[in-house]
């Protein structure tokens, strides 16, 4: 579990971060202060935006073993993850700059299935790629 205390104040309480108690591994903060990224014992990434607290985590996938390290590059936009197994992940930060890569590599949208497969099937479908043709299920 995540506590934050508030190094401004020392008599207040310190925050538990939101979600279900798992061993946190290792933790890093962002350059800016605004993002907590941590690794835990069921091989989870997550990602806490400190600016509002209440809200759940953004879980990171491809990690299946036990975290051991997870750090920033020193821009902020790179976080990287180490597991038990000698693994290292390597996520972009920049979700635009993201999008518009794969978006110049790719030759069309998801498919509705890959759309629920990747984002899930309760997130209601909408194009990936604006300006990309949609592609139909085979």
């Amino acid at each position: 579990t995540g506590w934050l205390w508030d190094l401004g104040d020392l008599t207040a309480e310190p925050r538990r971060l939101p979600g279900e108690a798992q061993t946190v591994n290792a933790l890093a903060f962002s350059l800016d202060g605004q993002t907590l990224a941590t690794g835990g014992s069921d091989g989870a990434v997550q990602l806490w935006h400190l600016l509002d607290l209440d809200a759940d985590p953004e879980s990171l996938p491809g990690q299946l073993v036990p975290v051991t390290t997870v750090a920033f590059s020193p821009d902020g936009q790179t976080l990287a993850s180490g597991g038990e197994d000698g693994t290292v992940r390597v996520w972009s930060m920049n979700a635009a700059r993201l999008s518009e890569e794969v978006c110049r590599v790719v030759t069309g949208n998801l498919t509705l299935g890959e759309w629920r497969q990747f984002m899930g099937a309760e997130s209601p479908y909408r194009p990936t790629c604006p300006g990309l043709p949609e592609r139909t299920e085979k």
